[in-house]
């Protein structure tokens, strides 16, 4: 497994990076300050997430999506390849309650301690020598910028 932090891209950062036999992960984080009262929850119908049923403006599920094409051309660009890569959004200390089935979404809005679980059961798309490739290629990006 190979974790890249905080890329600088064009005019924005990229979180973090996982990139695993599972797959690669971009992972957007998302931190808020929780207050006291009881029953605070993050809520994710899929596309949009709601903060105590208040829309998240703007919305981390895009912001997620745009950072995982940003890598797939920046992948492209480097190796030639179309890889899959799984755009997360993560919120730390929140309850991440979810409309539908999460698995099948093309984005995942969970807290971090879900987000080991949902990797573990992906199946394995990546051998040693693709993460590698990856890896080295992400590296190289990071040296230039």
């Amino acid at each position: 497994m190979e974790v890249f932090h905080d890329i600088v891209a064009e005019n924005f950062n990229v979180d973090h990076v996982l990139i695993s036999n599972k797959g690669i992960f971009v992972i957007e984080t998302k931190t808020f300050r929780k207050p006291e009262k009881a029953n605070q929850k993050i809520h994710f119908d899929g596309q949009h997430v709601f903060r105590n049923d208040r829309l998240i403006v703007p919305n981390p599920v895009l912001q997620a999506r745009w950072n995982a094409q940003w890598l797939k051309r920046l992948l492209k660009e480097y190796t030639g390849e179309n890889f899959k890569i799984k755009p997360v959004v993560v919120f730390p200390g929140w309850f991440v309650e979810t409309k539908g089935n999460l698995k099948n979404n093309d984005v995942w809005a969970l807290n971090p301690e879900q987000l080991q679980a949902f990797i573990s059961y992906e199946p394995d798309v990546l051998n040693q020598t693709e993460i590698n490739l990856i890896a080295s290629h992400i590296s190289r990006y990071i040296l230039e910028h």
